[in-house]
């Protein structure tokens, strides 16, 4: 099975390059672990706000790792890795669920295309959350949002019963909302895919059973939402306001991601490659839009779910960062959500190509693009553009990915030389607040709270 040697692969790369040393916004774990020693952790620690993030789930799952395991940092890298390779494997269900296979050939062509998919998504272009344990709840959001779509085209081909429904992807999605800001984004892309299954859709009465389960998911990101942000201090998310219009954040949409897969053009990801790759995804945009008013053609659901949600996230990331005057909003770390995105596109142009002269729908009616193995030129199509996904990404982990990793790696293992040069640090105080099976921690707290960056000298 590719997906699981992909998965085996994947790990062991995390484990051999995992070490273990806090970094950046591990530290804000400390309080946690206090508290919990203490006997004063309650409901309203575990909701506590960390920037605009509200982290129950991920803090619960932290408390046990910290309780039970010596290698905190490496074990929630371990996690995380599981979540992305059980991600990984919902989105290749979620394909599979939309393709027509009904033949010995198109099955053939579906393990090819299965492996070409599974080179993108495993891709080192977010690497910087990959050796990070408090990225783990990316991770499992990763996760949860593969699972939504999933369940979202399982309950589809049933015609959505009602209460089944709504219980399940709403559990889905607030689960996700109280692991990170980023969960709340569940709700409107699932929104999103039940919308463009309500909008194919003939028959009035299916149509507006469909839209009632879109309006009772919104209705409920509405809820959420306004619990969420109820008493959320946004001084800690905004600064001065920025000069940026949301031209320039759609821009910087367009460019983060650009910026990250043109390393698989160009050994440094020149800004011709960035601007290449950007091109790339507005003739993507032009066409489907061409398509939807020639045709009244729509793209898959699942395609529509993925690509809203990376794109939301994306437009949430740089606008957030803006407002504090940084420019993070092109940090590798962002492109986690694209993997699925610019996994499922192919699939997208090949609906493109499934039919020759596609006749125009009816008035007030649409048809959704199905992945069809009976057009050849379709699935020629498909095939040759995850061949250029899976080469760009194989090119941006070899001169970034694993380039990167190893840095990484280098800069954990310096941090840990430097702290053993100061064992007067490694004192009584240092560990009180830390459990017995935590001890890994101590010998550096003072040490790296003395540098703002964490990893250079003072």
């Amino acid at each position: 099975m590719p997906w699981l040697v992909a998965s085996v692969l994947y790990v062991a790369f995390v484990d051999r390059g995992g070490v273990n040393v806090p970094f950046s916004d591990d530290w804000s774990l400390i309080a946690l672990l206090q508290g919990d020693i203490s006997h004063q952790l309650g409901l309203s620690a575990l909701w506590a706000q960390h920037n605009e993030n509200r982290m129950i789930i991920p803090n619960l799952i932290f408390l046990y790792v910290a309780r039970h395991a010596r290698d905190f940092e490496v074990v929630m890298m371990r996690l995380g890795a599981i979540m992305f390779c059980v991600g990984n494997l919902l989105v290749l269900l979620a394909i599979r669920t939309r393709s027509e296979v009904n033949s010995w050939l198109a099955s053939g062509v579906n393990f090819v295309a299965t492996g070409l998919t599974l080179v993108g998504l495993f891709s080192l272009a977010a690497v910087e959350n990959i050796f990070w344990a408090f990225q783990f709840a990316w991770f499992f959001i990763y996760a949860l949002s593969a699972l939504a779509i999933l369940m979202i085209v399982y309950f589809e081909r049933r015609r959505f019963p009602l209460k089944r429904t709504l219980v399940s992807l709403i559990a889905i999605a607030v689960v996700a909302s109280i692991s990170s800001s980023q969960g709340l984004f569940v709700f409107i892309s699932e929104g999103a895919a039940i919308l463009f299954f309500a909008l194919a859709k003939s028959d009035r009465g299916e149509r507006r059973h469909y839209l009632l389960v879109a309006f009772g998911v919104l209705a409920s990101f509405v809820v959420t939402a306004g619990i969420y942000f109820y008493n959320l201090n946004f001084a800690q998310i905004t600064a001065a306001p920025s000069r940026h219009n949301g031209i320039a954040y759609l821009y910087e949409y367009f460019t983060t991601v650009a910026t990250t897969y043109s390393f698989g053009l160009t050994h440094h990801g020149s800004v011709l490659a960035r601007d290449a790759v950007s091109c790339i995804y507005l003739v993507i945009i032009v066409v489907t839009l061409a398509r939807f008013l020639r045709y009244r053609a729509l793209p898959d659901p699942v395609v529509v779910f993925f690509v809203t949600f990376a794109v939301i996230f994306e437009l949430a990331v740089t606008m957030s960062r803006h407002q504090f005057g940084l420019t993070q909003g092109a940090s590798s770390r962002y492109a986690l959500y694209f993997l699925p995105a610019v996994g499922v596109l192919p699939l997208l142009v090949q609906g493109w190509l499934r039919r020759s002269g596609p006749e125009r729908t009816p008035r007030g009616h649409f048809s959704i693009d199905a992945i069809n193995f009976r057009s050849p030129m379709a699935t020629v199509a498909r095939l040759g553009l995850l061949g250029l996904v899976a080469f760009t990404c194989y090119k941006v982990d070899t001169n970034f990915g694993i380039p990167a990793a190893k840095a990484i790696k280098a800069q954990r293992m310096v941090a840990v030389a430097q702290v053993k040069e100061y064992p007067k640090w490694n004192a009584q105080e240092v560990r009180l607040y830390l459990y017995p099976s935590s001890r890994f921690i101590a010998p550096y707290v003072l040490f790296f709270q003395r540098y703002e960056s964490g990893f250079t000298k003072g």
